[in-house]
């Protein structure tokens, strides 16, 4: 038995699939793969799936990853061949390997945020945006738990940021930008973009957001 750590995209209309859902349509796909996964033991045995930090509904990723325990001599190459061709419209494997990195490293994820917006508006936001990001403090909301509790806590997005920049074009803002993501933090980039849009005071005509890496604390990229 060995952990295979399994790499995928997840756009266009996948994006909003939940995560309680993406996990029934990849055991599906692994049945239907015929990919030798190892079962849990106990009196409800299910196949052995973990994933690294699940993405929130609505936001589209280039670097999701799945990890599986196989039993055999099945290789991973054959693993990510007999994938791609069950997998469905949006959901595209891209490398199959065993598994490098514990996900407890995960420290940092980096996202590309697009606001189309009117022309006449981009230049205002950007540089309201600009301003918003150098400060010192940008305070949200954000749900959390207190023991068993769901409490909502002030955050100061401005912790969490560990880098940013801003583009432009005629009608579209881009924002990349590296949030705090694991176990000891983890940012909605959605909160970052409902703030900006609340304070400037601009409502864009529509908003992608796009998960492209995950980094450890060091900023080695998660593999």
């Amino acid at each position: 038995m060995r952990l295979v750590r399994i790499r995928f995209e997840k756009t266009g209309r996948s994006k909003y699939i939940s995560h309680l859902d993406l996990t029934r349509c990849m055991s599906r796909a692994l049945k239907r793969a015929q990919i030798p996964i190892w079962y849990t033991q106990g009196f409800n045995p299910h196949p052995y799936m973990t994933f690294a930090l699940p993405l929130s509904l609505g936001i589209e990723s280039l670097c999701e990853s799945m990890d599986i325990k196989i039993e055999g001599e099945m290789q991973n190459d054959q693993i990510e061949e007999s994938l791609s061709k069950v997998m469905p419209e949006g959901i595209s494997v891209y490398s199959v390997y065993d598994a490098k990195m514990d996900a407890r490293k995960i420290a940092f994820a980096q996202y590309d945020i697009l606001l189309e917006l009117s022309s006449g508006d981009v230049d205002n936001f950007v540089y309201s945006a600009k301003a918003l990001l150098d400060c010192d403090e940008l305070i949200v909301e954000k749900l959390g738990k207190k023991g068993r509790k769901k409490v909502v806590k002030q955050v100061n997005l401005i912790e969490h940021i560990k880098s940013q920049k801003i583009t432009s074009s005629e009608k579209q803002v881009k924002i990349m930008v590296q949030l705090s993501a694991g176990s000891s933090a983890n940012i909605n980039p959605n909160l970052l973009v409902d703030v900006l849009i609340e304070k400037i005071g601009v409502e864009p005509e529509s908003v992608k957001i796009i998960r492209k890496s995950l980094y450890t604390e060091s900023g080695e990229e998660f593999l």
